[in-house]
């Protein structure tokens, strides 16, 4: 539901590809550690299978209903990963620069755009202004002086949309 950004109050005004691939990162991180409690035996996460395997009259299909839950998450799972591969990997470089350039080192960038990058991440100005504007918005309008930064962004934006 958080994906669906209609009527979701958080998503508002703020909705990028960035936001989206956090989502769904972090859904598939839950669903690892669902699988994992279900695995120990520890059913926290799911209070109506927990009640239900706390009632021993049910000792029987207890196993069975462990299993079909368990089983459930690992093909939802499975399906996570053949639907977004590329989301269940780490961030690339150009997306964490993208994401906050204030915080990336000038050897982890490509070598043409090491020093424009040093010079963007000590400019107190486009400092300030990231913090006080949408993602969006910062590249669009505020990082006007540094186009080889700005393709980039442009580039990954596009590239994540239409890929």
């Amino acid at each position: 539901m958080q994906l669906q950004g209609s009527g979701n109050n958080q998503l508002e005004n703020v909705a990028n590809i960035f936001i989206f691939e956090d989502k769904l990162r972090t859904f598939i991180c839950k669903l690892q550690l669902w699988l994992r409690k279900i695995e120990e035996n520890n059913y926290s996460a799911f209070a109506t299978l927990k009640a239900l395997v706390e009632v021993k009259k049910y000792d029987a299909t207890k196993a069975n209903i462990q299993e079909n839950n368990k089983t459930h998450l690992q093909m939802l799972n499975a399906e996570f990963y053949r639907y977004w591969p590329e989301y269940t990997q780490e961030a690339k470089v150009d997306q964490k620069l993208i994401r906050n350039p204030f915080n990336r080192d000038a050897g982890e960038v490509t070598e043409g755009i090491q020093e424009g990058h040093i010079e963007f991440q000590n400019d107190r100005n486009y400092k300030d202004t990231f913090k006080l504007n949408s993602l969006e918005s910062f590249w669009c309008k505020k990082a006007i002086s540094y186009t080889k930064l700005r393709e980039i962004a442009f580039y990954d934006f596009l590239n994540n949309i239409f890929m």
